[in-house]
């Protein structure tokens, strides 16, 4: 009972154990500054690149490392182009995979809409934000020929993230990341 008076050591502890079960934290576990990631920062910009989109994410306030209170949003808009021609038609019915480390291991996945729009949300406790920016990429897995015949059948489109922001709604966090540029891989 002495433990539970100190708030502190008691969410240290239950914080540690959220690490530990986490199958992507355990890989990050020797990262001497996980502890302080995903803390908020502020000033960034939202900047429209090549293939559009916008990536929304959460990281928790008052100093809660890791973001226990937030999400990472990745949001992108999908051109049927071999080259991230904005102005190319939406790539509707897409799927598109968040792959991370050397063997591009699916962390998660999603499919455009109607417009070639995509969302994947990420919990920041299974995927720092450094590691995302850094060692994760956005790829198309559905062939580029099913949009446009005349495109390669043999390539697949991806893109690597940048963080264009976040979004604060009471205590949750959001931060956002976006595709840079979908290109041939």
């Amino acid at each position: 009972m002495t433990m539970l008076k100190n708030k502190r050591m008691t969410f240290s502890l239950i914080f540690v154990c959220l690490v530990m079960v986490s199958p992507m934290a355990k890989a990050q576990r020797g990262r001497v500054n996980f502890l302080f990631e995903g803390l908020p920062i502020v000033g960034d910009l939202v900047s429209p690149g090549v293939g559009g989109g916008v990536v929304r994410g959460v990281i928790g306030g008052g100093g809660v490392p890791g973001g226990i209170l937030g999400l990472i949003n990745i949001q992108g808009v999908l051109r049927c182009s071999a080259n991230g021609n904005v102005s190319a038609p939406a790539f509707v019915n897409a799927d598109v995979q968040l792959q991370c480390g050397g063997q591009n291991n699916v962390v998660s996945t999603s499919t455009t809409n109607s417009a070639g729009i995509f969302s994947i949300l990420v919990n920041p406790i299974q995927l720092v934000l450094s590691t995302l920016q850094s060692d994760c990429q956005v790829a198309v897995t559905t062939p580029l020929s099913t949009c446009n015949a005349a495109l390669p059948t043999d390539q697949l489109l991806s893109s690597s993230l940048a963080r264009v922001g976040e979004t604060v709604s009471g205590p949750l966090r959001v931060v956002n990341l976006r595709p840079t540029g979908f290109t041939l891989a």
